[in-house]
């Protein structure tokens, strides 16, 4: 078993990279995806607004 340790640390680090550029970037495509629902939500109600009169 002396010789799998090397890969045991190498996979530790590896997820725990993995973990952190997830942690990164998965918000920031959150927000935008959320920020794109927010200005879809008002192009829909300027326009409704704009038809109505």
């Amino acid at each position: 078993m002396e010789h799998l340790h090397g890969w045991f640390v190498a996979a530790a680090y590896a997820i725990a990279l993995v973990i952190l550029v997830a942690d990164a970037f998965l918000p920031r495509i959150k927000f935008q995806s959320l920020l794109r629902g927010i200005l879809l939500r008002e192009r829909r109600a300027s326009a409704s607004k704009n038809e109505s009169p």
